[in-house]
C-alpha cells in the first residue's frame, strides 16, 4: 500500500522530496518553474535558504527541499498542476527496481493513492498498460483522479482485490511485471516502532500470499516486493519463505548503486520442505546436530540422514546470503529517508547469464544440487522396506528373523508412515546378526 503521501508528517525532520512528473514536464522546465516562484538550485544541502533545493544523487528526476516547517512544497504551483509529485525518496525505489520497459503490461497490486503507479507510467513513457488494483472504493476513486491529473493515460484502475484477479484471465495474459507494495506494519515511518508478534505474523502471511499470487501469472518475469517496515519477519523472512516454495524464481540484486543491503538471517533448525524436492524424512522427529549421529542407528541410513540435514542447512545459509546481497534497505535517519525494504524476484528462465553466474547464486545452486542428489538416493529404497514398515505398523512390533525377537526402537515402531521406512542398512545388519547366531552343525 502506497503510504508516501503521509510519511513526511510522521518524520518531519526528513527532507521533503519532489519527483518531477516527466509525463508533463522535464528537468529544465521544472527548474524554470521553480525559479519563477523564488526557489533556486543549490548543490549544497546545508544551504540555509528555505527556498534552496538540489537534485538527489540516487533517484533521477527527484528534487530535495528543506524539511517540513522550513519549506512548504505542497504550495509549489508545479505540484498543484500535476507536474511534480511530493514523494519520499525510498518510495521511488520500487518502480526504479522493477524497471518495466515501455510497451510492457504491468500490475500494481496495491496501488492507491498512486504515487508509485504514476512513477511506473512515467518510466514506461505512457506506452503499454498498468493495471492498478485498489479494493477500497474511496481510495480507488482518488486513484482514478490522481492518474488523470498526472497524465498517466496507460493506467487502468481496478476496484478489486488483486487476489481476485485470475491468472487465467486473458486480460492478464501479457502481464510481465508486478509491483507489490502491500499493507505492512509501517514501522519504518515511526521514531519508536512497536513490535506486535501476532500482528506481524498476520501481515507476513498475507504478504507471502500476495507474492505467490503475483508469481502465478503465466507471463510474469519480475516481481518487486517492498514494505515500509524494518522488521525481518515482514521482509527477509517473507522472501526466504517464498524462495522455498517457488524455486523457479530467484533474486536479482536490485538497485546495485545503493549500498545498504538486506539483513543476514540466522540459520537455525532448517526447514524440512524446500525447493519442491520433498520433505526430510529422517531423522524424525529432530534434525541431527552438525557432526553428531542420529539416535537409533549409526550405519549408512543414519549417515545419509545426517548428510542430508547438513546439506539442507548449507542451502539455508546460501539462501540467507543471497537474500542479504540482493535485497535493499533504507534506514531512518541515516539515509535521510524512511525505513524501507525491497527485493526483486525474477523467473529463472528469464534471467541473463550474468545474473545466473554470480558467485553467491552459483553457491546456492550447487547446494541445491547436492541436496537433490541425496534425496534421490534416499527415494530409491526398495519397495520391500516399505512393506516391512507397514507390517510393523499393523502388528505394533517387528519380528527379528528366525529368532522371533521383537523390539521397538527409534526406527521400527507402531505408526510408521510411508515417509518413515526401515533403512536398508538396518535390514542388512540384522541379516548378518542372524547368520552369526545360527548354531553350527556338529556334522
Amino acid at each position: 500500500m502506497d503510504t508516501s503521501s503521509s510519511e513526511d508528517y510522521r518524520l518531519p525532520d526528513l527532507p521533503r522530496y519532489v519527483r518531477i512528473n516527466t509525463l508533463k514536464i522535464g528537468l529544465g522546465g521544472a527548474n524554470q518553474a521553480l525559479k519563477e516562484t523564488g526557489h533556486f538550485l543549490c548543490p549544497d544541502p546545508k544551504h540555509p535558504g528555505h527556498r534552496a533545493y538540489y537534485r538527489d544523487a540516487d533517484v533521477p528526476d527527484l528534487l530535495v527541499f528543506k524539511p517540513k516547517g522550513q519549506s512548504d512544497v505542497s504550495r509549489i504551483p508545479m505540484v498543484g498542476r500535476g507536474e511534480a509529485i511530493v514523494q519520499q525518496k525510498a518510495s521511488c525505489f520500487p518502480a526504479l527496481a522493477l524497471a518495466p520497459p515501455p510497451g510492457s503490461t504491468v500490475i500494481d497490486a496495491c496501488a492507491a493513492p498512486g504515487n508509485k503507479t504514476s512513477h511506473l507510467a512515467a518510466l514506461m513513457q505512457n506506452r503499454g498498460c498498468v493495471f492498478a488494483f485498489e479494493l477500497n472504493k474511496r481510495r480507488c476513486e482518488l486513484l482514478c483522479e490522481m492518474m488523470e491529473a498526472k497524465g498517466a493515460s496507460i493506467v487502468v484502475t481496478k476496484h478489486a482485490s488483486f487476489l481476485d484477479a485470475s491468472p487465467d484471465d486473458p486480460a492478464y495474459a501479457a502481464v510481465t511485471h508486478v509491483l507489490l507494495d502491500p499493507s505492512c506494519s509501517s514501522s519504518g515511518m515511526s521514531r519508536t516502532p512497536e513490535r506486535d508478534p501476532t500482528r506481524l505474523r498476520e501481515l507476513a502471511d498475507a504478504q507471502e500470499e500476495l507474492i505467490l499470487h503475483a508469481m502465478s501469472f503465466p507471463a510474469v518475469v519480475a516481481v518487486v516486493y517492498s514494505t515500509c517496515s524494518i522488521f525481518e519477519m515482514e521482509n527477509e523472512e517473507v522472501v526466504r519463505n517464498v524462495m522455498r516454495r517457488r524455486p523457479d524464481f530467484t533474486l536479482e540484486a536490485a538497485l546495485p548503486w545503493w549500498t545498504r543491503r538486506g539483513h543476514l538471517l540466522e540459520v537455525g533448525e532448517a526447514s524440512t520442505a524446500v525447493e519442491g524436492l520433498g520433505a526430510v524424512d529422517a531423522p524424525p522427529p529432530k534434525v541431527a546436530k552438525k557432526g553428531k549421529k542420529i539416535k537409533g542407528g549409526s550405519g549408512g541410513g543414519g549417515r545419509l540422514a545426517v548428510q542430508e540435514a547438513e546439506a539442507l542447512r548449507e542451502v539455508e545459509a546460501a539462501r540467507a546470503a543471497e537474500i542479504a546481497r540482493c535485497a535493499v534497505r533504507s534506514a531512518y535517519p541515516d539515509d535521510q529517508t524512511i525505513g524501507f525494504f525491497l527485493t526483486k524476484f525474477v523467473r529463472r528462465d528469464a534471467i541473463s547469464g550474468e545474473v545466473a553466474t554470480l558467485p553467491v547464486a552459483q553457491e546456492l545452486a550447487a547446494k541445491l544440487a547436492v541436496l537433490a542428489k541425496m534425496r534421490a538416493k534416499r527415494d530409491k529404497l526398495p519397495a520391500k522396506l516399505l512393506a516391512a514398515a507397514h507390517k510393523a505398523a499393523a502388528t505394533g512390533h517387528a519380528q527379528d528373523g528366525a529368532a522371533g525377537k521383537s523390539h521397538t526402537n527409534g526406527e521400527i515402531k507402531a505408526g510408521l508412515t510411508d515417509q518413515q521406512t526401515i533403512p536398508q542398512w538396518r535390514v542388512e545388519r540384522d541379516e548378518q546378526k542372524k547368520k552369526r547366531k545360527r548354531p553350527q552343525s556338529s556334522g
